[in-house]
């Protein structure tokens, strides 16, 4: 009982790069939901870089989401957990009102994974988010497509970052119309996209509209071969 008394202190758990396997996702889920009757403060978690949890073990960090409803920030960056595995975390965040960072950068998923963020925004979850990001996935077109009219349902959101997605012009032009109603975005992260001339042409009217959004990635305006109302200052 001794040993109870600092982990349901703790507010920041940092336990990235450390090689976890399914065996130890399940001891700190065990720990942590068997914790959570004891009113945990635990507003942080970050699992980032432990390459071999995997899909497998979603449903262990989902029950840690699930039993600790004031965590705050969660990071999950190169965990390969899928489309399956964001299905199993958003299913628990779905009456999370707390959340302000969800990081889910290479997670290998695709369109079929950003129907499960997108619902989870429909359902309420999340509706607190301030950065989001989901940098070198697979999202695509008709992942951007399927993102975009709950994004602009985030009114607090202040950092989107869809960087290597594979997002063309297609899915650049369902984005802009309605990112315009995200009024607090500050940034705004598309590079490395392969955008056409017509994207950086659609993005303008957003740049221009969005009175909030401070830094215009340098890269985005050096994807276009012709000046686009002017260059940023260097």
């Amino acid at each position: 009982m001794h040993c109870l008394i600092p982990i349901t202190l703790l507010q920041r758990l940092d336990l990235s790069d450390v090689n976890m396997t399914e065996r130890g996702a399940t001891a700190i889920t065990d720990a942590f939901t068997t914790l959570a009757h004891l009113h945990s403060s635990l507003t942080f978690l970050n699992l980032s870089r432990n390459y071999n949890l995997c899909t497998d073990c979603a449903h262990q960090v989902a029950r840690v989401v699930s039993a600790h409803q004031q965590l705050a920030r969660l990071l999950l960056v190169g965990c390969t957990i899928a489309n399956k595995g964001v299905q199993q975390l958003v299913l628990e965040l779905q009456h999370n009102t707390v959340l302000t960072q969800l990081d889910l950068a290479a997670n290998g998923i695709t369109h079929i994974g950003a129907v499960c963020i997108s619902n989870i925004i429909h359902w309420g979850g999340c509706r607190g988010l301030v950065d989001l990001v989901l940098l070198d996935n697979d999202l695509g077109d008709k992942g951007a497509s399927l993102l975009r009219e709950e994004l602009s349902t985030l009114t607090a959101l202040q950092c989107l970052c869809l960087l290597e997605n594979g997002i063309r012009d297609s899915g650049v032009q369902k984005l802009w119309h309605d990112l315009q109603w995200c009024t607090a975005l500050t940034h705004l992260q598309l590079s490395s996209s392969g955008l056409g001339v017509g994207s950086i042409h659609q993005l303008v009217p957003l740049l221009m509209t969005l009175s909030s959004l401070t830094e215009r990635q340098q890269s985005l305006w050096e994807q276009s071969p012709v000046q686009v109302i002017g260059r940023p200052p260097v």
